[in-house]
């Protein structure tokens, strides 16, 4: 169950800077009346519950009163409690590993930093945004050193710290009102703490689960007949990633050996 109160003020201190003050109540509770031992086949049951208060703050400025700029920051905090398969999963998780439940975990919590621009004229449309954020009791899963029916026991723990940054931009050009000529790119690097040989081992720093490779994405769009038909055609490019964390190497029904290889598809599309 989850219950939350949710408040923002918007407020004008000048022409050209606004500001934006949130804040967030989450209460959440947990009760899971039947849940497995994986050793003793017992069944027990679990509760538990968490509250956390998180806010955030953005600064928008315009350089020039009613302009097509617009420069911004701002900080946020998050929060996360576990969830039904964090505490009670007794099921496959990934390539020969069996997740077992993992009761008192703590939740995660997340502070965000982001600054950008936009930039929107008539033809033009540009926007740019840099961001990091660092989380504070990542769970994660990590082996126990057993082994159960042939498969690596996994369980979930609250590893400690994780980081990702990263940069988004996009620009788009109409060299006449019917046509769209566009281009973006996404670059994400990220790490967390990790126990590939177990919970009582120490922590090492890897790079996050499944990150994301660097993409880029150009195309143009055409409308017409009033607006009424809409063609278009896009090209993304995926990077090769080889940043992989200890569980994606062992991963090979889903990575293959060395990482994922680079990609890049054509998309066709009208309306």
């Amino acid at each position: 169950d989850l219950d939350g109160l949710f408040g923002q003020a918007i407020v004008t201190l000048s022409p050209r800077f606004t500001a934006t003050v949130s804040g967030r109540y989450t209460r959440a509770e947990v009760d899971a009346n039947k849940v497995e031992d994986p050793v003793t086949f017992a069944v027990y049951s679990l509760e538990d519950d968490w509250d956390n208060f998180s806010g955030s703050a953005r600064l928008a400025f315009t350089p020039v009163a009613d302009g097509p700029w617009l420069v911004y920051a701002g900080v946020a905090q998050a929060f996360r409690a576990p969830n039904l398969s964090d505490l009670t999963r007794l099921d496959t998780a990934r390539s020969g590993e069996l997740e077992t439940p993992s009761p008192g975990l703590d939740p995660e919590t997340y502070l965000s930093w982001e600054t950008g621009f936009k930039f929107l004229s008539e033809r033009w449309s540009v926007q740019a945004a840099w961001f990091d954020t660092r989380g504070d009791d990542v769970i994660i899963r990590a082996p126990t050193g057993r082994t159960i029916g042939g498969q690596v026991e996994v369980t979930k723990l609250n590893a400690g710290e994780s980081h990702v940054r990263g940069v988004e931009a996009e620009v788009s050009f109409s060299p006449v009102p019917a046509v769209a000529l566009f281009a973006g790119g996404v670059l994400i690097d990220g790490d967390a703490d990790a126990y590939p040989s177990g919970p009582d081992a120490r922590p090492v720093t890897e790079p996050i689960d499944l990150l994301m490779p660097t993409t880029l994405r150009g195309g143009a769009r055409w409308s017409g007949l009033g607006e009424r038909l809409l063609l278009e055609a896009v090209v993304e490019h995926a990077e090769a990633q080889d940043e992989l964390s200890t569980r994606d190497k062992q991963d090979t029904q889903r990575i293959p050996p060395g990482g994922t290889p680079g990609y890049t598809v054509l998309d066709l599309r009208s309306e």
